[in-house]
């Protein structure tokens, strides 16, 4: 005889039935699913970027570590006797020997080899002070491109664009410049020993100089007259200058986006009613307040009749006899 199967069995059947385990290959397509996607970056986002990093930082990074470099060679013939040129020159020039004395030491017998790892040295100290002023501009990154994307009628409906940008801190921006100095110190060491400084930067600075003197006499006379005589060593300069603070910039860019990613800026969220709703106390409050609050509120005596008829009937008293 059959026995039905009834229902009770028929579950314990369902939870004895071993399941199949899910598909390894099906793994990646679960996660793509589930991953967030990251938000595409707005237009006011990318020329903020080109402004802060192109224009702002590597081009006024350029300029002055132009003019510091030629003045840390040349900085004694700058200007007239006895001018604040001349004596601003004359300061940056000092500060050349140490850094070439020590590297001899080091064992850089080359001058050129010396005079390359100081140019690259003083560009490298001169361009950091300009980091400093990034992160004022980057604190208003969003800020910022939500208004050009205003203007160009680019802002997108989802604003999460602007959320997942990572929020600089001074660690991110003072990490991704010293970080900066393990890409240029290697760079310029192997260029140094390639002979690529040489084939590069002075060959194409003195092509511009002799471009200047003799397709541009009016410029070529102008910088005399600023005292600028060693016009080769100039573009030269100013070649070498190009380089190596475009390789500090896009590795300040990337590096200090990195951090900031990997360690995020901390807000502090203070409640908005913390300021409209101070908490006061009898300790800060002056003598009139607490005088107020205490005529509002006068204190209870026990001896009050209320409280001594309280006090004859225990029923109303079990938590003081307790």
């Amino acid at each position: 005889m059959t026995t039905p199967i009834t229902d009770e069995k028929t579950e314990q059947l369902t939870l004895l039935t071993p399941v199949a385990p899910a598909r390894t290959e099906d793994a990646p397509f679960a996660l793509a699913q589930t991953a967030p996607t990251k938000p595409k970056r707005t237009l006011g986002l990318r020329l903020f970027d080109n402004f802060l990093y192109t224009f702002f930082t590597n081009t006024s990074v350029f300029l002055v570590s132009l003019g510091f470099t030629y003045m840390t060679k040349h900085g004694k013939t700058v200007g007239a006797e006895n001018s604040i040129l001349r004596n601003v020159g004359t300061w940056f020039a000092e500060r050349r020997e140490p850094i070439m004395n020590g590297l001899k030491k080091l064992g850089i017998k080359s001058e050129q080899a010396r005079e390359d790892f100081t140019t690259v040295i003083f560009s490298f100290v001169d361009g950091t002070l300009f980091s400093f002023l990034v992160k004022p501009l980057e604190d208003r990154r969003e800020k910022i491109a939500r208004k050009i994307d205003d203007a160009l009628g680019t802002t997108p409906e989802n604003l999460k664009a602007y959320e997942a940008e990572p929020k600089q801190s001074w660690r991110s921006v003072i990490e991704g410049r010293a970080l900066t100095s393990a890409i240029v110190l290697p760079v310029a060491f192997a260029m140094e020993k390639t002979g690529g400084n040489k084939a590069i930067f002075y060959r194409a600075g003195d092509k511009m100089a002799n471009f200047v003197k003799t397709s541009l006499p009016k410029l070529d006379v102008w910088l005399g007259k600023k005292t600028i005589h060693h016009k080769n060593y100039f573009f030269q300069t100013g070649v070498f200058e190009a380089f190596y603070t475009s390789v500090c910039t896009i590795g300040l860019y990337f590096i200090s986006r990195a951090v900031a990613t990997k360690h995020p800026k901390v807000e502090k969220n203070y409640p908005a009613n913390i300021a409209k709703h101070p908490v006061a106390t009898n300790i800060d409050a002056p003598d009139e307040a607490v005088a107020t609050q205490t005529n509002a509120h006068p204190p209870t005596k026990i001896t009050q009749p209320t409280h001594l008829s309280r006090l004859t009937q225990p029923s109303q008293t079990a938590e003081l006899t307790a």
